[in-house]
């Protein structure tokens, strides 16, 4: 996968496609299923129509949607609800490490690290390819203010984590022409490969909204989502400390019972400085680090 896309600059036409492929027949399998018994599927489907045009207000609006699709004013079973929200919420936290080992080929056997870190990229609507691509030159390049794609630069968590998802978007599309190139052929791939993301981002959440049911979709999907983006860029910004004099030191965060929580929860990945110096260990605490 890697090998491809650094030689070849179509791959990541073909990889999107192919996924694409793969979405669309088993959203075509879910259709004749149909394993909640849905109605009206058209209006479902119809929900996820904003994620075609943007991707925070899409999902937004596509929410507002299915909530109203289930007719809150029937109520909901708030137990149901709340445990799949709990569910949803420490799935998130949990994939993040888990699509992350998937990336440095940490599981045994091998191939588990490919077909897995596939599967699990489904959930936060981006690519495999394009996380541990995105993951490879963070740590090449850790902290440099040009080269690695989501670089603490100093500015604030909230702004930071605004920006973060076009932040990784302008960094792959950055590698990608370090690799290939300003060609000609080069621009007419990136270009093909721009107009098929958004139809990534409406054909998973279609597929989701078939597998899971509306009330999976809004109270495990969605949650799930918010939980992996958020640890992704608190973990991101608070392990990597930009100081006044513009110098980075990456930290092991286990000091408080908040970060010995999310260690808990995330298969220890706030032990950062441990993974950036040992990235082949499964477990970063099994290496110590001296301060």
């Amino acid at each position: 996968m890697l090998r491809q896309f650094r030689q070849d600059s179509s791959y990541i036409v073909a990889y999107e496609l192919k996924q694409l492929m793969v979405v669309s027949s088993a959203i075509a399998v879910l259709v004749w299923w149909n394993p909640w018994g849905m109605t009206d599927l058209p209006r479902l489907f119809l929900l996820c129509v904003p994620l075609l045009f943007s991707g925070p207000v899409g999902y937004l609006f596509t929410a507002m949607g299915v909530f109203a699709y289930l007719r809150p004013e029937s109520g909901f079973d708030s137990i149901t609800a709340g445990s799949l929200c709990l569910a949803g919420v420490s799935f998130g936290l949990a994939h993040s490490q888990l699509v992350h080992f998937c990336s440095h080929n940490l599981l045994r056997p091998r191939w588990l690290n490919r077909a897995l870190g596939e599967v699990l990229s489904l959930q936060f609507f981006g690519t495999f390819l394009g996380f541990t691509v995105l993951h490879l030159e963070h740590h090449a390049f850790a902290d440099d203010l040009v080269q690695d794609p989501h670089p603490n630069e100093g500015e604030g968590f909230y702004r930071f984590f605004i920006r973060l998802s076009r932040t990784m978007a302008s960094g792959f599309k950055k590698i990608y022409f370090k690799l290939h190139g300003q060609t000609p052929a080069g621009s007419e791939q990136w270009r093909r490969y721009s107009l098929l993301v958004p139809t990534r981002c409406f054909s998973r959440a279609i597929l989701f909204l078939l597998l899971l049911g509306p009330e999976g979709f809004l109270f495990f999907l969605l949650p799930s989502m918010i939980s992996n983006h958020w640890v992704f860029g608190h973990l991101n910004y608070y392990s990597h400390l930009r100081k006044p004099d513009g110098t980075v030191e990456i930290l092991n965060l286990n000091q408080t019972l908040f970060h010995k929580l999310l260690n808990l929860l995330t298969l220890g990945a706030y032990n950062h400085a441990n993974h950036h110096q040992a990235p082949n260990a499964l477990y970063p605490p099994q290496r110590k680090v001296r301060s």
